[in-house]
């Protein structure tokens, strides 16, 4: 059996509390902070991004605005701050 090379895979994970008091204020800035991964990561030869935040969240919104991809959502999957369960968005973005 012979393995084909599938592309380039890099993984970092990066946390933002979008839901955050005050928050609102910096959308903006987090969304330049944005466009410039995208430049970075394009840099480097990547050519798809893809993330994962809790459905119906203020980061559900931002990364539909900044044209994501929204590929679907598990639902019940993710663990809200409370407790709670909520579903588990899934993004994509082709540089």
């Amino acid at each position: 059996m012979a393995l084909q090379p599938s592309g380039t895979h890099i993984v970092a994970v990066t946390i933002v509390e979008l839901d955050a008091a005050g928050v609102e204020d910096h959308l903006d800035e987090l969304a330049q902070l944005l466009l410039d991964a995208h430049a970075a990561n394009m840099a480097l030869g990547l050519g798809l991004l893809w993330l994962t935040t809790h459905e119906d969240t203020t980061a559900d919104e931002f990364y539909r605005r900044l044209d994501w991809t929204r590929l679907g959502v598990i639902p019940g999957y993710s663990t809200l701050p409370d407790g709670s369960l909520t579903g588990n968005a899934y993004y994509y973005l082709t540089l």
